[in-house]
C-alpha cells in the first residue's frame, strides 16, 4: 500500500512538472549576426544584434520577457578565432567599472555597442553603451547605463575548437534592481523574499578585425572559414530564467 501512494506522489508530481513546463513559453527573440567581410579567409570584425519582444502575459511587472541566462554562438565551420592578435584585458570587473571602462585596458578596445534593460515597474528603459575588450580565448564585455544604473561586466568564453567553428558562451547574471541581491542564482531580499530584476531585452555589438604577426607567425582574432558554399551559417541558442530556451540561425552570403 505504502509502495502505491508513494508511486501516486511521484506520478502528481511529474505531471506538475510537465504542467509547469508546457505553461512556459520562451520568449519571441530575433538575432542577426555576420562578419565584416563576406570573403573567405579574411581577417575580420563581427556584427550582432538581438532583440526580445515585452510578454504582454506578464503585466505585473511591466510586461518584462523572461531573462536570458546564457547566450551560446556557435560560429560558421571553419572560422578560427586567436586571441594573440590584439593585447589582452587582465583588469577586474571592479577595477573596469572603478575606471569607466575604456581606461582600464585602452589597447585591448575591439569594438562597442548598445543595450536596452526593461524594468520590473512602469519607468523608461534604461539605455547603455557597451565596450568590448579582447581577453584571452574570451570577451570582456563593459555595459554602462550610467547615470540610471550601475555598470557591471559580462565575460562571454570561446569554448570548442578554437580553429574550426567554436562558440562564445555569455554567461548572463541576474541583473538585480536594489535592494535584492544574487542569491543561489536569483535576485532575493535581505529576508530572503523574491526580489525583482532588470532584463535585458536589446542588445548589439560591433568588433573590429584585428591581425598581428608574432615571430613571423600572424594571429588573426577571428578569420572567416576557407571555404564557401554560397552562405555562413551562425547558431544562437539562448536560455531563459522560465526554464526554457530558443535556438535561432543567422546566415550571411559569401564569396571565395
Amino acid at each position: 500500500m505504502r509502495k502505491l501512494v508513494v508511486g501516486a506522489l511521484v506520478g502528481v508530481l511529474a505531471l506538475a512538472v510537465a504542467a509547469i513546463a508546457l505553461a512556459a513559453a520562451a520568449p519571441q527573440q530575433t538575432y542577426k549576426q555576420k562578419f565584416s567581410s563576406n570573403k573567405a579567409a579574411k581577417s575580420v570584425g563581427t556584427v550582432f544584434s538581438t532583440d526580445t519582444a515585452d510578454d504582454p502575459s506578464n503585466s505585473a511587472n511591466n510586461n518584462q520577457p523572461s531573462a536570458a541566462r546564457s547566450f551560446t554562438i556557435k560560429f560558421p565551420a571553419g572560422t578560427s578565432v586567436d586571441y594573440k592578435a590584439a593585447p589582452v584585458c587582465k583588469a577586474s570587473d571592479d577595477d573596469i567599472i572603478t575606471k569607466g571602462g575604456k581606461a582600464a585596458c585602452p589597447k585591448a578596445v575591439i569594438g562597442g555597442g548598445h543595450a536596452t534593460a526593461k524594468l520590473p515597474f512602469a519607468f523608461p528603459d534604461v539605455k547603455a553603451t557597451v565596450t568590448a575588450f579582447n581577453a584571452k580565448n574570451s570577451l570582456v564585455l563593459y555595459v554602462n547605463p550610467l547615470p540610471t544604473a550601475q555598470p557591471f561586466v559580462l565575460r562571454p568564453k570561446f569554448r570548442g575548437k578554437l580553429k574550426n567553428g567554436p562558440s562564445l558562451v555569455t554567461v548572463v547574471p541576474p541583473n538585480c534592481v536594489p535592494p535584492a541581491t544574487v542569491q543561489g542564482g536569483s535576485c532575493k531580499k535581505s529576508d530572503g523574499s523574491a526580489g525583482q530584476e532588470a532584463v535585458l531585452t536589446h542588445f548589439d555589438l560591433t568588433t573590429k578585425p584585428k591581425s598581428k604577426k608574432i615571430k613571423k607567425t600572424r594571429h588573426t582574432l577571428i578569420k572567416t572559414p576557407k571555404r564557401c558554399k554560397g552562405s555562413w551559417k551562425f547558431t544562437a541558442t539562448i536560455k531563459y530564467a522560465n526554464g526554457t530556451s530558443n535556438k535561432i540561425n543567422s546566415s550571411q552570403k559569401c564569396k571565395k
